[in-house]
């Protein structure tokens, strides 16, 4: 059962908002040698094997996959797709042509398209006159910014490159449509299972995209070797763990967090300087997200206005002796 956050929650919350911030920063280090389809590859290998021995360790297995798939694979392979393949490779390609507080900035946006596609996929999720107005004040901060690129280089790299990172938005909110309707799982195994789907999927990249950039340097090699172990392991695994303990409408919060974290790294490590505009996009983007989570009137019971926490199975949590199965994840 959900609780109300502790100071412990708050401590995770804020070092997720570091790990995911920081990855903007490492993105644009790993890129100096590796090709954007070689970082997502190796991110998600890196963390699919390391939760692989930490499983062992624990004495944890993944559902079967032979002779009959566990419906576990359907939910993570999803997961992998829409949560680290496709929105790793776009974020990577993205952060060659514009800055890492952009990219940043422009990711932002993801609570915004959540908003948006809630209330096709979630129970209790409808459309309110502050999710309208919210909405709308957020993508007149994405107009401030993109807007500017369409009338003076129409068609150009950096347009194309903003509109993939609101494409990573979107893949983002579709992921956190299926995490908020995937039944209870172990969150180790759900880690787990979705870095190792997204390897997988991310293995033909190697065979169509180059693999190096340039020559292979100890900052980039460290750049991905920290996108694997912290961005995508320690991340993944402390998100879920987040949402089983409080809500998913708390762990959102890292959202507006993130952006700031992010433009002062790439202030401070990258000697980006981001145009005034972005300021001001970032502080209508993120006060569309406050005004589209503003509920009118009380939830009734069932409903959610922000992000819901998926509920139990009927049976057992996936993985585990018999008696981790009766109990809530850890």
């Amino acid at each position: 059962m959900p609780q109300h956050p502790t100071w412990l929650d708050w401590l995770v919350l804020f070092g997720l908002s570091i790990l995911w911030a920081g990855s903007f920063t490492l993105i644009k280090w790993a890129l100096i040698s590796f090709s954007p389809a070689a970082i997502t590859a190796s991110r998600t290998a890196i963390a699919a094997g390391v939760l692989l021995m930490v499983l062992m360790i624990k004495g944890k297995r993944l559902p079967p996959v032979w002779p009959r798939p566990d419906p576990f694979w359907g939910w993570v392979v999803a997961m992998g797709g829409f949560g680290c393949t496709l929105p790793f490779t776009l974020l990577n390609s993205s952060e060659q042509v514009i800055s890492s507080g952009m990219a940043a900035i422009l990711n932002a946006t993801t609570p915004m398209f959540v908003a948006i596609v809630a209330p096709y996929f979630l129970r209790g999720e409808h459309w309110t006159l502050p999710k309208a107005i919210g909405i709308s004040v957020g993508f007149a901060g994405v107009a401030i910014l993109v807007g500017v690129e369409i009338f003076q280089q129409l068609g150009g790299p950096r347009l194309w490159a903003q509109l993939m990172v609101l494409v990573v938005a979107v893949s983002y909110a579709i992921n956190s449509m299926l995490t908020r309707r995937m039944p209870r799982m172990d969150p180790w195994l759900v880690a787990t299972g979705t870095s190792l789907a997204a390897a997988i999927m991310s293995l033909p990249l190697f065979v169509v995209f180059p693999v190096f950039t340039g020559p292979v340097v100890p900052e980039a090699l460290a750049a991905v070797m920290a996108l694997g172990l912290g961005a995508t392991a320690l991340g993944s695994v402390s998100l879920i763990w987040l949402i089983s303990r409080t809500s998913a409408l708390f762990a959102t919060t890292v959202n507006y967090i993130i952006p700031f974290w992010a433009v002062a790294f790439g202030a401070w490590f990258l000697g980006e300087q981001l145009p005034g505009r972005a300021f001001g996009a970032l502080a209508l983007i993120l006060l569309g997200i406050a005004i589209s989570q503003w509920r009118l009137r009380p939830d009734r019971p069932g409903t959610s206005y922000g992000p819901m926490v998926p509920g139990p199975l009927p049976g057992r949590v996936h993985g585990g002796s018999p008696d981790e199965q009766t109990r809530r994840p850890d």
